[in-house]
């Protein structure tokens, strides 16, 4: 063999051991992004869906979503007139009200339920649209039978919020809603 063949024999075998040794480096390296990313979702999952969870647990989410549904179940075909009426309603009740006594009027109002549980299904569908796990988490605290209240309710009271205040809904964020909705499995 000769000097210029065991020279190409010897860089041969020296570019194979230095790929193997990038192969195995890459590979760890690979190893340390996945855990890395699994503690940033874990880490996303705290800083984000257990605030969630907090506020959708508090006795004031509970009262506004019960308030939501008992409004609902008097009449679903006249949700959206029913709601007209009781916002003209509440504000005329409300007008004279100031400071501390007017907060705990609204507070009582079916506007501010809407409001609340609508912003809330809202911040939802932000989470929800950054899409990957969180969709997952998402859907293992909240299911069908609670996003219900947005087709059957939400999106009405919204709608009919538009035409009093002659607005036009966002049907966007509308439909954004519904996608949340939609794509629950169960």
């Amino acid at each position: 063999m000769s000097s210029y063949e065991t020279l190409t024999l010897t860089v041969a075998i020296l570019s194979f051991i230095a790929a193997a040794g990038a192969a195995i480096y890459a590979g760890k390296a690979i190893e340390r992004a996945t855990a890395a990313n699994k503690i940033s979702e874990a880490s996303l999952r705290f800083q984000v869906l257990v605030p969630a969870l907090t506020e959708y647990m508090s006795a004031d989410m509970y009262i506004c979503i019960s308030q939501l549904w008992s409004f609902y179940k008097i009449d679903p075909a006249t949700l959206q007139e029913r709601y007209k009426s009781q916002r003209m309603i509440d504000a005329q009740n409300g007008s004279g009200l100031s400071g501390a006594d007017y907060v705990e009027f609204a507070r009582g109002t079916i506007d501010y339920s809407r409001r609340k549980v609508g912003q809330f299904y809202g911040m939802l569908t932000s989470i929800y649209d950054e899409g990957g796990s969180q969709r997952k988490w998402i859907y293992t605290y909240w299911r069908k039978r609670e996003l219900q209240i947005i087709p059957n309710i939400i999106i009405p009271l919204e709608e009919a919020l538009s035409e009093s205040i002659a607005t036009p809904a966002s049907k966007p964020a509308n439909d954004r809603l519904l996608r949340l909705f939609n794509d629950c499995p169960s």
